[in-house]
């Protein structure tokens, strides 16, 4: 079946870094419709608001949105795009995956990606969150008929209240008493168990 993705080019070089992104899913096969909005200046300029109500309908819709660098002008009067899509969309990681391309090397099946710093709004603590490491790791012995398994999940103990307190020390215009979420909330998690094969 079809999925159909919102796409914003974006400003800038974004528009030549989407349309190259395009051809790239296109060859590899990819069975994506495009529905193109705006977003940004170029909205800014035809339609009078940086992130019109149509493209936030249409990611809303399609579950899915690809989008290119957005400028935001300085003393313009308009907050990030990028924040206000984060912020609408309730996100809070840029996720930088880190695969090994190699096999048979001596790391694989390991699962680590970054997380970069992200612009925050209403946090009395920062105005930038901290970018962090989240590293997992699963590992699987077969026994017979069964296989015996254990996970790992954010073994270098990454969680927001490390850094940042998440309540906040009083109410927030919008009535809130804790800060938007910008990392996971738990520690280490371990989980395991046994698939057995009849």
């Amino acid at each position: 079946m079809t999925q159909t993705v919102t796409v914003i080019p974006g400003d800038g070089i974004g528009p030549e870094v989407t349309e190259a992104t395009l051809k790239i899913l296109k060859a590899a096969g990819a069975d994506f419709e495009y529905d193109m909005q705006l977003a940004g200046m170029s909205a800014l300029e035809s339609v009078k608001s940086p992130l019109p109500e149509a493209t936030v309908e249409s990611i809303l819709r399609n579950g899915l949105c690809l989008k290119g660098p957005l400028t935001t002008p300085i003393g313009s009067g308009f907050r990030s795009i990028n924040v206000a899509l984060r912020k609408e969309f309730g996100l809070y990681a840029n996720v930088r995956p880190v695969r090994t391309i190699v096999p048979g090397g001596r790391y694989d099946d390991i699962d680590l990606h970054y997380v970069g710093r992200q612009e925050l709004e209403d946090d009395p603590f920062r105005t930038v969150s901290r970018g962090y490491l989240v590293f997992d790791i699963l590992v699987e012995k077969r026994l017979g008929k069964a296989r015996v398994f254990l996970n790992g999940k954010n073994l270098l103990d990454a969680h927001q209240t490390r850094w940042s307190p998440l309540l906040r020390p009083d109410r927030s215009p919008q009535g809130k008493w804790t800060t938007d979420v910008w990392a996971p909330l738990e520690g280490r998690v371990f989980s395991g168990g046994v698939h057995l094969f009849l």
